[in-house]
Order: C-alpha cells, then structure tokens, then sequence
C-alpha cells in the first residue's frame, strides 16, 4: 500500500487540519521523500510559510503503547422493538449506577440493539451495571465492542 501528498495544497491542509480540533492539539506528520519536493513547495506557498522538516530516524518510539480510546462502545440487546428509549440506559447508568452523565456518550437506539459510548474509565463499571441491573425494569444482554 503506498500513500502519498494529495496534488491539491488544499485537500492536504485540510487533512492535517483534522487532526487538532474543537480546542485540542494534534501532531500531523507528512512523510515525504524527494519526489515529492514540488508538493511540498506547493503547500508552502499556499500556507505562504516554511513547512519544519526532520529526519525520520528522529522520530521517536513511544515504549509505553497505544493510548487507550477515550470512548468504548457497549452494545445492548434491547433497542425500539422492545421499547428502549436514550433515556432508559442514561438513567440506568448515572441514576441507578451513580455514574457520571457527562461521561455518558452517544447513545444509538435501532430496532433490536442499543449503542452506549461510554468513557474508558467507567466502561467496566458501565457494562456491570447494565449487565447485573435493570433497563426499563428488565435485564438486557450487553457486551464491549
């Protein structure tokens, strides 16, 4: 699989763009060989700046792994053919459970199954309470995705 630098400076900047949002910091990094010289005096030009550049000998290792995903995914068994509302599992996680609503995620209800995003911190908290408690007055199978 090969990737390279979009042909457009724009299409790249708004790719790298994504990458820090809504406030937060990021860290793009673009590798480049020497083929790709005229593309990145392009996107200089269009940032009208000098891109900093590195050796990629100097990236470094990080030992201790992958940072874990701010958001785990549970999936219920229960979703609107069995009545299900957003509501029900809110309220069985932070007013049964006691658990923090603000780190309650999105909540997708389809017709057999339910989708809760939870913060990493309180998922296992969050699958026991909705696998051992009740939704609604019933027991759901729920398993992380």
């Amino acid at each position: 699989m090969t990737f390279d630098l979009p042909r457009d400076p724009e299409v790249h900047v708004h790719r790298i763009g994504r990458t820090g949002r809504a406030g937060k910091k990021g860290l793009a990094i673009s590798l480049a060989g020497p083929k790709d010289r005229r593309k990145i005096r392009s996107i200089e030009s269009f940032l009208e700046r000098k891109l900093p550049r590195g050796e990629i000998e100097a990236l470094t290792h990080r030992e201790e792994g992958p940072l874990p995903p701010e958001m785990v995914t549970l999936c219920l068994d229960g979703g609107r053919k069995r009545k299900v509302r957003p509501g029900d599992i809110l309220g069985a996680l932070t007013k049964d459970a006691g658990l923090p609503g603000d780190k309650v995620g999105k909540i997708d209800i389809f017709d057999h199954i339910s989708y809760i995003a939870v913060h990493y911190t309180i998922a296992s908290q969050a699958l026991e309470q909705l696998r051992h408690g009740k939704v609604k007055g019933r027991q759901f199978k729920v398993r992380q995705m």
